[in-house]
């Protein structure tokens, strides 16, 4: 599996509430996909992610660059 598709399973997977940051969707995808990238490369995918699927994902600290799960706008 590749990057953008574990990191679409690990968005799915994760509840209303639930924090993280690129670091830590870093850790959680690399269970389904072995090669490395940087934790910027995952934040990426996650605002893909957002804006394809409508669900509201806001930073809640932009100096940890921490993100919390949010519900879908749709």
């Amino acid at each position: 599996m590749n990057a953008k598709k574990a990191t679409f399973k690990v968005l799915e997977l994760l509840d209303h509430g639930d924090t993280f940051t690129g670091f830590t969707l870093r850790a959680m995808a690399r269970l389904d996909a072995p090669k490395m990238h940087y934790p910027a490369t995952y934040l990426r995918y996650m605002r893909e992610y957002r804006d394809i699927n409508g669900v509201c994902i806001p930073c809640i600290s932009k100096s940890k660059s921490m993100y919390q799960m949010g519900e879908s706008n749709e």
